[in-house]
This record gives C-alpha cells, sequence and structure tokens, in this order.
C-alpha cells in the first residue's frame, strides 16, 4: 500500500512539472491511499491530515480549471 501511495505522488510530481492538471487527482488518490495505511497504522491524526490534504488538491484543482484568464 505504501509503494503504491509513493508511486501516486511521483506521477504527481512529474505532473506538477509538467504543469499537467492530473496532477490534482493523482495528489488526492496519493493523500487517500496514505490515510488508509496511517489509519491501518492506527495514526489518527496523520490520517486525518490526509483529509486535509485531499480538500486543499481539491480546492487547487477546482481553481485550475476555472481559471481567471491569460
Amino acid at each position: 500500500l505504501e509503494l503504491a501511495g509513493f508511486g501516486l505522488a511521483v506521477a504527481m510530481v512529474v505532473c506538477n512539472w509538467r504543469v499537467n492538471p492530473l496532477a490534482w487527482p493523482l495528489a488526492m488518490a496519493s493523500s487517500a491511499v496514505y490515510g488508509v495505511l496511517f489509519l491501518q497504522a492506527q495514526l489518527y491524526a496523520t490520517a486525518a491530515l490526509q483529509l486535509v490534504f485531499i480538500a486543499v488538491a481539491a480546492w487547487g484543482w477546482w481553481q485550475w480549471l476555472r481559471g481567471r484568464g491569460d
């Protein structure tokens, strides 16, 4: 599970370098995987922090899609 989260995070960074909007859903997926991993390890505060990361990524993706012109 940790390797899956890491792989998604690396893919997200590559997409960010290339200014690809796919980075936003990859960030959310990576955080969700890590959230499950942290829940299994009974690290509840860190798992809850992943929810914040997911919310911020969702907001960023929404801002990206909405755009503000040039």
